[in-house]
């Protein structure tokens, strides 16, 4: 477990045009936390933070399951990309999961609604 990085919620692009895209991932943060609270010594959670050769917005690690999950952010994705992404995930048996942005409100209580039910 890496604690000096533990629960950070790293910024990748202060711009206006990553607003969302962060918000999203702070949401996702919190309502993991909140999802796992009773099991908190348990779980790793990640913003921007390499593994395993990538870097997800979001890594989620499950040490008394195993199960590790990575949540990408996207508002544009290629074909190329999500191919390259699923494959490499998939050769490494880990769970993966695109969220995309504009299928998401912009009010800010649907939005955290709409993050409660992509957390797995």
């Amino acid at each position: 477990m890496d604690w000096n990085n533990l629960y950070k919620i790293r910024i990748n692009n202060p711009s206006d045009a990553f607003m969302k895209h962060e918000i999203v991932k702070l949401l996702l943060v919190k309502n993991l936390l909140l999802k796992h609270s009773k099991e908190k010594r348990y779980q790793e959670i990640y913003t921007e933070y390499k593994m395993n050769g990538k870097t997800p917005d979001v890594a989620h690690i499950n040490n008394k399951t195993g199960e590790s999950i990575f949540y990408e952010i996207q508002k544009d994705t290629s074909k190329k990309w999500l191919l390259e992404t699923m494959r490499y995930y998939e050769e490494r048996n880990l769970h993966f999961e695109v969220i995309d942005i504009n299928k998401l409100s912009d009010d800010i209580n649907k939005l955290n609604k709409e993050v409660k039910k992509l957390i797995i």
